[in-house]
């Protein structure tokens, strides 16, 4: 039952952790989508510097960035809130888990 108890808690911490990845996971499409729309801007000052569309490309990373600025401060707020939370549940199992371990 001790081992039960301790493994649940490890479980809530393990829980909390994959959340944090799957909201990083849900960011990523605006990061890469900047990061591509940055590679095509470089391609082109490179093959095509006077190309009408880079000013076309400029403006749409404008947006992608405003985009993925609100995005990434809602991630942060979310990650450290998470990770406080997923690391009280570690310490609080262990802490647990080795205060009945000493009174055996």
């Amino acid at each position: 039952e001790l081992e039960d108890q301790f493994i649940d808690r490890y479980d809530q911490y393990r829980i909390t952790m994959k959340s944090i990845r799957d909201i990083e996971g849900s960011v990523q499409p605006s990061r890469d989508r900047k990061q591509k729309i940055t590679d095509q801007i470089a391609y082109l000052k490179y093959k095509d510097p006077q190309s009408p569309k880079i000013n076309v490309l400029e403006q749409e990373l404008v947006r992608a960035e405003a985009e993925s600025l609100v995005a990434e401060a809602q991630l942060s707020n979310i990650t450290r809130e998470k990770l406080k939370t997923a690391f009280n549940y570690q310490f609080d199992s262990v802490r647990e888990h080795s205060e009945k371990i000493a009174l055996m």
